[in-house]
């Protein structure tokens, strides 16, 4: 079938996912030279849905229904089935574009090639930073040969992983997920396009059973020139290339205007690089440009560099790394804990929560250790790029939802609840959510329930000894630890009335790779001003590094005594916030704590509160450049502009834009200490307090051996800091 003879190409688009509805739909119904007349997906009411929403007129079942309906297949299927929906096209008369990767193997581009070959159609590949006029002026100065002989390579991309999938196939090896080919598809391109066909490569990755999440690339060039490519889905990274010649470098931005810089020992000139005379186009533009050239390309018969004869050399790359994986070393990913793994052999364990912090190690650690059968409810696919590193099974849900839950609890002996609720979140996962499992548990016949509570729940504890026989005070003004409390109530009540086995674990102040609370929010605070250290930080701080908290859920699960109890989890020797706070600091290479008396704490605090919402809040406001600059076009202001002189205009510039150089130059720049953050009453208690947390019960009870005292456990935090560029 040939292009649509009144000029407009007719797209069938295979596949209903996430990219179709948030970036191809949208992109081309705004073209006048493409238009989209058919939608196919397995998932009938989303074909409906999005055909309804975008006007589509025909909702096909099968692909050789499309034939009287479209000329080009836009084929946006998971990663493996590319090449068999391709060739499916094809046979029915439809030029293919395929999202990227056009394949993952050299296998599937024959099979690809050959339909094409004996249909005479065409094959696109979504390649859409080919467009960019980064990429472009790159591939010129590259071309010119400004920067001599190129001599070296080092591109990073990455960044944690937010995409709002409508499936998990990203995320499965048996679907060809995972960052190589995923964001790879991308980056490997470029790379090729601008410096040539590679020779030989080293590939690491960090799947262990699942897909990767992070990988390397150690790549030497046909050219002789060697380099790196880094890629990760859990971590930002540089998110540019910087190409070294024997006369200087160019680095590139991974978006469409980069930005390109281009160094030498004498200059550097750096921007956002547009064609002249033209705009930059925005992503959705840059798609429906993209889908418009390869329709005018096949309808006029000429050439276009997304046809797939063009971009071969990146999957011939895919090709040549899976055949030799090599495994990309964590040093903090190895569990050292002398834990007996044996009795967990064969059980199936269901974790809730296991896409988060604590949930996370503990799934990386029963993948990694033991032989039971692991399950994750989840519920956002977007979040999987951690535990899909393993071989685990993924139910979607939430942890609110009785039928997602009874569907997990299928056959399960073992269910670990890691979840929590923050705000108005608190109480239907911290309280209604837990009465509901443990009921669920009941049904399904669950062997053991483990609850993750928290050190919270006794509030603000005296100086002196905490254990579990301590009074309960969370206020329900602190609505964290309040919640909690009553969640525990609740667990323990319907877990008595059910006969179910339910015990609960109350996690001091854990932190470790990965740690939002006590690990990546100290960090944040460090690098944006000064840390008050109470009393010069020589209250008890109780940490606890993840993997010892780890250790405790899984003395619960095995340990024969424990029913229907609870048990302080912590570390083997408290530390003080001084030297908890210190160690991030020798992290960052800075001192940025300063130390404050309680009273004086206290009283900035209640100060900050009596000022929230008066001339500090509004002058903080007016600070913000583009809220200035709004207020500056209001007609009232603009008068009042007009009546005023330079000398008071820029005074009162100087003071709301905090003394920093106004257009004309002329006011003084302040020199400002870095500001304090500040402490929250009950922060500043906590911080204070010289509580110290008992694990005598646990020890006794579970067998409970915690191994990380602060320097041990802060070794191996720095590392994971190190690689997760955190220290910038």
């Amino acid at each position: 079938m040939g292009i649509d003879t009144a000029g407009v190409s007719r797209i069938a688009i295979i596949g209903c996912g996430a990219v179709t509805e948030k970036k191809h739909l949208p992109a081309l119904a705004a073209s006048t030279r493409v238009k989209v007349t058919a939608l196919m997906d397995l998932d009938a009411a989303r074909v409906d849905r999005l055909a309804d929403q975008f006007d589509v007129p025909v909702r096909a079942r099968a692909v050789a229904d499309l034939a009287s309906h479209a000329d080009i297949a836009l084929v946006a299927v998971p990663h493996h089935l590319h090449a068999r929906v391709g060739v499916e096209a094809m046979a029915a008369g439809l030029h293919a574009f395929i999202e990227k990767p056009l394949a993952t193997t050299m296998a599937d581009v024959a099979l690809l090639q050959d339909a094409a070959r004996r249909h005479d159609r065409r094959i696109g590949v979504g390649l859409v930073r080919r467009q960019y006029a980064s990429f472009k002026l790159a591939a010129s100065v590259l071309g010119s040969g400004m920067l001599g002989a190129i001599q070296s390579f080092d591109f990073r991309e990455g960044g944690v992983y937010n995409w709002p999938v409508a499936t998990d196939t990203t995320f499965r090896k048996a679907t060809a997920g995972g960052v190589l080919f995923d964001t790879g598809a991308h980056t490997l391109d470029m790379l090729l396009a601008w410096l040539g066909d590679f020779d030989q490569v080293e590939y690491f990755e960090d799947g262990r059973g699942g897909v990767d999440a992070n990988c390397r690339l150690d790549l030497t060039l046909r050219s002789g020139v060697r380099g790196v490519i880094e890629l990760s889905r859990t971590r930002n990274l540089r998110n540019t290339c910087i190409i070294r010649g024997e006369r200087g470098e160019i680095e590139i931005g991974v978006g469409p205007r980069g930005p390109v810089t281009v160094r030498s020992d004498s200059f550097e000139l750096s921007g956002a690089p547009q064609v002249v005379g033209e705009t930059e186009p925005s992503p959705l533009e840059q798609t429906r440009i993209q889908m418009e050239e390869f329709a005018g390309a096949v309808a006029a018969g000429t050439d276009c560099p997304i046809f797939a004869e063009h971009t071969l050399e990146s999957i011939r790359l895919y090709d040549a790394c899976k055949a030799r994986v090599q495994s990309l070393e964590q040093p903090w990913e190895d569990f050292r804990a002398g834990f007996d793994f044996g009795p967990l052999a064969g059980k199936r364990i269901l974790v809730c929560g296991g896409t988060g912090f604590i949930g996370g190690r503990l799934i990386e650690v029963l993948a990694l250790r033991s032989k039971a059968k692991v399950r994750v409810l989840a519920r956002s696919f977007a979040r999987l790029s951690g535990v899909s590193r393993f071989e685990v099974e993924v139910v979607p849900g939430e942890v609110t939802d009785r039928d997602a839950l009874a569907k997990a609890m299928v056959d399960c002996d073992i269910v670990v609840n890691c979840t929590y609720g923050a705000r108005e979140a608190a109480k239907p996962v911290n309280i209604d959510a837990v009465k509901v499992l443990v009921e669920e548990a009941a049904r399904a016949r669950v062997g053991r329930v483990i609850h993750l509570s928290t050190l919270s729940v006794y509030g603000l504890p005296p100086d002196g000894e905490l254990t579990e026989d301590s009074p309960e005070q969370a206020p329900k003004s602190h609505l964290y630890g309040w919640s909690k409390l009553q969640g525990e109530h609740v667990g323990f009540a319907k877990a008595k009335e059910l006969d179910v086995d339910f015990r609960v674990l109350q996690p001091t102040v854990v932190y470790g790779p990965g740690a939002p609370s006590w690990t990546l929010n100290p960090l944040r605070m460090l690098k944006a001003g000064r840390v008050i250290l109470v009393n010069g930080g020589d209250g008890i701080c109780n940490a606890v590094y993840v993997d010892d908290l780890v250790l405790g859920i899984l003395s619960a699960c095995v340990a024969s005594g424990g029913r229907g109890e609870r048990f302080l989890i912590s570390g083997p020797v408290p530390a003080t916030f001084r030297d908890f706070y210190g160690a991030y600091e020798r992290m960052l290479g800075r001192e940025s704590t300063a130390s404050l008396p309680l009273d004086e704490v206290l009283r900035l605090w209640h100060e900050h509160l009596r000022r929230t919402g008066t001339k500090a809040q509004v002058v903080s406001l007016l600070r913000d450049p583009v809220v200035f600059k709004r207020l500056a076009t209001l007609p009232f202001v603009s008068k009042a502009k007009n009546m005023a002189s330079r000398p008071m205009i820029d005074a009162a510039k100087s003071l709301l834009l905090g003394g920093r150089k106004t257009s004309r130059g002329d006011a003084a720049p302040v020199r400002r200490e870095r500001p304090l953050q500040l402490l929250a009453e009950s922060d500043a208690i906590f911080q204070a307090r010289k509580t110290r947390v008992s694990i005598a019960k646990a020890q006794r009870v579970l067998g409970y051996t915690p191994i990380y005292d602060l320097e041990k456990g802060m070794e191996r935090t720095s590392a994971w800091v190190r690689w997760a560029n955190l220290l910038d």
